[in-house]
């Protein structure tokens, strides 16, 4: 059964309050391809909430693909080549170790990206990078990560393949928040270091290294990785 329950203290929404946590329970493979999944009033017992509530989080959840209904069967977890959604969840980048995934996660990407970006550029996409650049740096003692999120996607951008950019987006607020906690009890050296290692990446795409720009980014998020894991 599911190790999580609903406390007194709901979220506003808690459909997807009970979706995410199915939705957690099965992308973890807790609840295996082909696995049944409990009754509705099995859930609505659960999580001590009507089945109207449950029923529309089993909507939400059949909506991303994860589970399908079997006639006079019930609800069973569908295969992973079998889904069309992809989720991280938000609550994840709250522990250390999650986010230590969605870097490693960032790896490939962003160092294809960084490679792509530094044969596609257009000088507007430099002045969007150098531009982040500089409010990064300014902004030591406010928000930091906001800027180094947009320069990101900046390389993204100047990719000019959309799917990179949309992947980008996508993340963006679960990077935001990853970056965040990473940073939360850093100091005025990692935030220089940090700012050193985006100079690297724009200096690479600007001048149309490849290589150099792959270098740089492997650089910076195995950098960040590093920063997490002596943290942890």
């Amino acid at each position: 059964m599911l190790e999580a329950k609903l406390t007194s203290r709901l979220k506003s929404d808690a459909p997807q309050e009970i979706a995410d946590l199915l939705s957690l329970h099965i992308r973890n493979g807790e609840f295996p391809a082909g696995a049944r999944l409990p009754s509705e009033h099995g859930l609505a017992q659960h999580f001590d909430v009507s089945r109207p509530v449950v029923r529309e989080a089993i909507s939400r959840v059949k909506a991303d693909g994860l589970v399908e209904s079997r006639q006079g069967s019930g609800l069973y977890v569908t295969g992973l080549l079998e889904r069309q959604s992809f989720k991280v969840h938000t609550e994840l980048s709250k522990d250390s170790s999650a986010v230590i995934k969605l870097f490693e996660l960032r790896m490939p990407i962003e160092i294809m990206a960084a490679r792509l970006a530094a044969t596609r550029r257009l000088d507007e996409d430099i002045a969007q990078m150098e531009m982040f650049h500089t409010e990064m740096e300014r902004s030591e003692d406010g928000d930091p990560e906001r800027f180094d999120l947009q320069f990101h996607l900046a390389i993204a951008n100047a990719t000019r393949n959309q799917y990179f950019t949309e992947l980008m987006a996508y993340l963006g607020g679960i990077i935001y928040a990853g970056i965040r906690f990473a940073r939360s009890s850093s100091g005025p050296k990692v935030h220089r270091k940090t700012i050193l290692e985006h100079g690297r990446i724009l200096s690479a795409i600007k001048d149309r290294q490849p290589d150099a720009a792959e270098k740089a980014m492997r650089a910076h998020i195995n950098g960040a990785l590093r920063r997490m894991n002596a943290d942890k």
